[in-house]
């Protein structure tokens, strides 16, 4: 979720989005006086194309979702100085929410989450346009945040990508409501996917996104005690990425301060979850503490990755729930 103040917006056009700017500023600039200096620097920003229908800041700090804000701030109505929350990677198609997902919307709302975006992977390529049609089912409806899609094939699922998904892939991010590309990437940790076929798969789906100006959520995970994924996901990053200065997330990032500084140099923003209150989440708590707070976001990952004390229990925007669903019985 990406933190800002809705503040006192004027009505319309470049005026409103020079007063969410300097109202996020200001609050950032709070948050900085409190903390330690964050030791990691970001680097300076590679120039960037606004996506077709999004207003370009001048100074623009941040990143692709921030520049989004001020087009979702005005449909939810939160007192002035109140977090205005976006959850940057959540899961809304899955079926843990099928008899409930309208109410798990709005409890979103009224927790001030405004806005979320949903991650169109589904169970592989077949259900990849399920987040955009949930975005066009709900968008728009009263006491509902705003709604974005992303689109993508998961690591292990790249042995069913071909080029029919590939098409259907461009299709979708073509789409105005999908504003990102994933979550992809290479996933080491548990057996599925040949590696060779996912970094294969990563290329390809790079070079979709890049057509679509669209930037690409990454899920990075090498084996337990090892950066195998990470060696192996940035020279891929940097031949096949750099260049188009889109950036992206690092989605529920688990690793160390080094490929964090690989990140920020590549002009993507880290992405935390629920999974750093684990026990044995140490590092990834130490390397947030040096992510510069305007790199740095967060998520749900819902319905999983529930924090400590409700490890366990499914995950929503607005937080685990604690009820019982029939889907979990």
């Amino acid at each position: 979720m990406v933190s800002a103040s809705q503040g006192s917006l004027s009505p319309s056009g470049p005026d409103r989005m020079r007063q969410f700017e300097r109202n996020f500023k200001i609050r950032i600039s709070k948050l900085h006086a409190g903390l330690p200096k964050c030791k990691l620097a970001p680097p300076a920003s590679p120039a960037r194309e606004a996506a077709p229908g999004v207003h370009r800041s001048g100074s623009e700090p941040l990143n692709y979702f921030y520049r989004l804000l001020p087009a979702a701030a005005p449909e939810v109505s939160l007192q002035d100085e109140l977090p205005f929350l976006i959850d940057t990677h959540a899961h809304l198609d899955s079926p843990r929410y099928d008899e409930d997902r309208a109410e798990v919307l709005r409890r979103a709302l009224t927790a001030g989450v405004g806005g979320i975006l949903a991650i169109g992977i589904g169970e592989g390529p077949a259900e990849m346009q399920q987040a955009l049609e949930l975005c066009r089912q709900y968008g728009g409806q009263p006491g509902m945040p705003r709604l974005w899609a992303s689109a993508g094939v998961y690591p292990h699922s790249t042995p069913e990508l071909d080029e029919a998904v590939l098409l259907k892939l461009d299709g979708l991010l073509a789409e105005p409501e999908v504003i990102a590309c994933g979550e992809i990437g290479l996933d080491y940790y548990h057996e599925g996917a040949d590696h060779t076929v996912q970094k294969q798969a990563l290329v390809r789906q790079l070079e979709v996104a890049a057509a679509h100006r669209r930037p690409v959520l990454i899920h990075c995970r090498p084996k337990d005690g090892s950066s195998d994924a990470f060696d192996e996901f940035f020279p891929i990053l940097d031949e096949h990425w750099r260049r188009t200065g889109l950036g992206g997330i690092m989605h529920c990032f688990g690793g160390g301060i080094e490929q964090a500084r690989r990140a920020l140099d590549l002009g993507f923003l880290i992405s935390c979850a629920g999974n750093m209150t684990y026990a044995k989440a140490q590092s990834m708590r130490d390397v947030a503490k040096e992510i510069p707070l305007d790199r740095l976001v967060v998520e749900t990952d819902a319905p999983y990755l529930a924090p400590v004390p409700d490890r366990g229990k499914r995950n929503e925007p607005a937080g685990p729930d604690e009820r019982p669903h029939r889907s979990e019985v």
